[in-house]
Order: C-alpha cells, then structure tokens, then sequence
C-alpha cells in the first residue's frame, strides 16, 4: 500500500508473525529535503490481527511521525 502525505512518499507492508499469524507493519519514508532524497524505515512493534489493519496503522503511524518532526525512533535497550 501506497500513500503520499505531506510530500512524503510512505509504502507500507507488513510482516506475518510466525508464532501467533498477528501482523506488523513496515513502514519506508521517502522525501527529498534540498536536493538530497532521505528515506527512514519505520519498524512498529503492535501485531494486528489482519494484514489490513496493520497496513493502515502504519500508514498512520507515520504521517503521526511527519507531524511530529521525524524525530530519531528508539532502536531498543541500550
């Protein structure tokens, strides 16, 4: 799933979890800042029960994070 927001281009898939068939979404932003094209990999950790739902959570999800700024995103403990 495609979607344009904010000259972002933002493509959204999504990955089958193995141990309970939920899904996650995975998100790719693409913009240009200058003459520079930037893209950011989104990686939310909330399963959907339908591959639907997390498409269009992450498509949310990420306009939340164009509004926001693109701030940096937590990898995980340190």
């Amino acid at each position: 799933m495609e979607d344009r927001y904010k000259h972002h281009k933002i493509v959204a898939s999504t990955w089958q979890l193995s141990d309970s068939g939920h899904w996650e979404p995975r998100i790719l932003v693409t913009w240009n800042e200058g003459q520079q094209k930037k893209t950011k990999p989104l990686v939310f950790t909330r399963a959907f029960s339908t591959e639907r739902g997390a498409e269009l959570e992450g498509l949310k999800l990420a306009r939340q994070w164009i509004d926001d700024g693109k701030p940096e995103l937590a990898v995980g403990p340190t």
